[in-house]
């Protein structure tokens, strides 16, 4: 089952930690959408590639040139989904009330309309939608939060009028007065507009507070009971690293936990003293166990240098690791390798042999040589060939990569090459600018046919005359994209895309402007504006998310607008207002939680009492009741 909370548009905020189908777990026909996942297997860490080209320029102003901390402004790098981000203070006296929606034509949009705790926590946010003809709003669905007596929060919910179907609540358990809760209930809502079990999540922590094991549960409406899916172990060392991480999935059939094809393999890791890894071990699901089959073993110097990897798998004839016959996944036939590093006396790799088994006996069929070279304006060269080695120990290289690099260590040159009968014929070639601080300025980029350099694209960042690259932030005022043509008889360059950007004060945009050359003579496609107030500090107001990420992170929003032509294809240069709106956000004083208290005039009784999905209640329930009085008044009212 696949819940679908994608309707609203800008309605379609709640906090993600519950909703986001995006985080759906699928194992095999078993969802989890909304759960959140505790327990990861460590990702070993990925070394940036100098050469991963950004789509465009405003991707490039994201990624930091500069070797120090640096962020795109304009737009929040922080996940505002999860759940530590939900309890934002606010002390600086405010909160946002609402946010409404109107596209560029006049036509309504989206409405939504927040209520907080006095600390700044959401409670509610009633969802809104235009009416059939048009001129007014109507309830929609809404998102409401309840939390306990510790601040903790104990049940989200969202609901969808048109769709019910779509409805989703999930409620949390805690053991004690721990922080972390240790239970997560899933509810769908069934077409009586009652709340029915889906699933269940139950979590184990270690004294560090490190998930040991997650167990999820499907509900089983035939037999009216919970019934087990899917579950995770995992061990941790004193520095609550990873030690093992092992996945099961219930096997009904042995009503035990087993494993699942198509799942997530075992895994074993060991670090050593400055945290690399020593040993990375795979483990595979066979006669209802986990068999470790193969392992990475790493071997260091004094000097914290790989000095040799290993590569071994089991061998289940001989029942150790000196190379595998047949060592059982899937039947394959697998033989051990290890590399071997040196380096010079700056610690930089100057070869890699690789040793592979054959017949028992290992044979050096591989190397990796590297030159590094000083150049002018202090870059350093580093020239890295690959190849094969013969049984005569006769290396011959097929392959060829040039880099420089500058003080900064960005690379700011890339050339490939490969063997073509004992001559390199290169294939690419890639120069970067970079000013004297670091700050990208652009590049080009070229491929070679048949030995002729033929451009295959380039781009530039345009500053203004009073730019001041010492301040901090990469502020350019456009961005420029060509593609090459002529990969035939003629190479030029065409014009692809330019971007404008506009910057307010503290170096934050708030003006963007995309323009297509490619279809058509610039026109704009897509474009945005913001309007803050630069004198408020708004970095402490929650603000609802949504669903264009737009920053809420130094600067109080008071209003943005989105353009949009998708006609620009045509020819098409002016911005549709039945596609383009505008959000306007509305604030009030924090002492206003839009939750009033029950103090009644004379005579005035309750009269009717409701939940947030406007069923009857006989009793005031714990959370938000909607109660209705004598006088025809309606109060929303909280129940602790």
């Amino acid at each position: 089952m696949t819940v679908d909370f994608t309707k609203f548009g800008l309605a379609v905020v709640a906090v993600g930690m519950v909703f986001s189908s995006a985080s759906a777990e699928m194992i095999g026909n078993i969802e989890f959408p909304g759960f959140v996942k505790h327990i990861e297997k460590p990702i070993p860490s990925k070394e940036s590639n100098a050469r991963d080209l950004p789509q465009s320029p405003i991707e490039a102003l994201k990624k930091a040139t500069r070797k120090a901390p640096s962020r795109f402004v304009g737009w929040n790098a922080e996940n505002p989904f999860m759940p530590s981000f939900v309890a934002k203070s606010a002390d600086d006296g405010e909160k946002m009330d609402s946010v409404v929606g109107i596209r560029l034509d006049g036509s309504l949009m989206s409405k939504q309309v927040f209520s907080f705790t006095e600390t700044g926590r959401p409670l509610e946010s009633l969802n809104y939608l235009p009416t059939p003809d048009g001129t007014a709003f109507q309830y929609a669905g809404h998102y409401a939060y309840e939390y306990d007596g510790l601040g903790r929060l104990i049940s989200a919910e969202q609901t969808d009028v048109d769709y019910p179907n779509r409805s989703q609540r999930i409620e949390y358990g805690y053991s004690g007065d721990a922080e972390l809760y240790n239970l997560q209930i899933a509810y769908i809502m069934d077409s009586e507009g009652d709340w029915m079990p889906y699933q269940k999540g139950e979590y184990t922590f270690d004294a560090n507070y490190n998930t040991t094991e997650e167990v999820y549960y499907s509900w089983g409406e035939d037999v009216s009971a919970w019934l087990p899916a899917k579950k995770t172990v995992a061990t941790y060392d004193e520095m609550n690293r990873v030690t093992s991480y092992f996945p099961y999935t219930w096997d009904s059939e042995t009503n035990d936990w087993g494993y699942m094809s198509g799942s997530a393999d075992g895994h074993r890791y060991e670090y050593t003293q400055n945290g690399s890894y020593a040993l990375k071990a795979d483990y595979e699901w066979r006669n209802n166990q986990w068999i470790e089959f193969y392992r990475i073993v790493d071997t260091y110097n004094d000097a914290a240098l790989m000095v040799k990897r290993e590569h071994l798998y089991w061998n289940r004839e001989k029942q150790d690791w000196s190379g595998a016959e047949t060592w059982g996944r899937w039947d394959r036939e697998y033989f051990n390798s290890y590399e071997i590093y040196d380096y010079d006396e700056y610690g930089r790799n100057t070869q890699t042999n690789t040793f592979t088994s054959e017949s028992g006996e290992y044979v050096n069929s591989y190397r990796i040589t590297t030159s590094y070279g000083n150049l002018e304006n202090e870059e350093t060269e580093k020239i890295a060939m690959n190849g094969s080695v013969k049984a005569d120990g006769t290396y011959t290289p097929s392959m060829k990569v040039v880099q420089h690099f500058n003080k900064f260590g960005s690379e700011t040159y890339y050339a490939a090459y490969r063997d073509n009968q004992g001559e390199w014929a290169q294939q690419s070639e890639e120069i970067r600018y970079m000013d004297e601080y670091n700050w990208f300025l652009g590049g080009d980029y070229y491929v070679f046919v048949n030995g002729e350099r033929k451009p295959d694209s380039k781009e530039r960042f345009i500053y203004p005359d009073d730019f001041d690259p010492t301040l901090g932030y990469q502020t350019p005022i456009e961005g420029r994209q060509w593609l090459g043509t002529g990969i035939g008889d003629t190479a030029d360059w065409k014009l692809r895309t330019v971007n404008n950007f506009t910057w307010g004060p503290r170096d934050v945009m708030i003006g963007y402007v995309n323009y297509d050359y490619m279809q058509s003579d610039g026109n704009k496609t897509t474009g945005w504006e913001m309007e803050y107030d630069f004198a408020a500090n708004a970095a402490n107001i929650f603000m609802w998310p949504t669903n264009n990420n737009q920053v809420y992170y130094e600067n109080k929003t008071l209003k943005s607008i989105h353009y949009d032509n998708p006609q620009y294809w045509n020819g098409n240069d002016e911005w549709m207002p039945e596609y383009s709106y505008t959000f306007t956000y509305f604030y009030s004083p924090r002492t206003n939680t839009g939750i009033e208290a029950a103090e009644l005039p004379n005579g005035v009784v309750e009269t009717e009492r409701y939940d947030l999905m406007g069923r009857p209640l006989t009793e005031p329930t714990t959370g938000i009741n909607i109660v209705r009085y004598s006088d025809g008044s309606s109060r929303k009212v909280m129940v602790k």
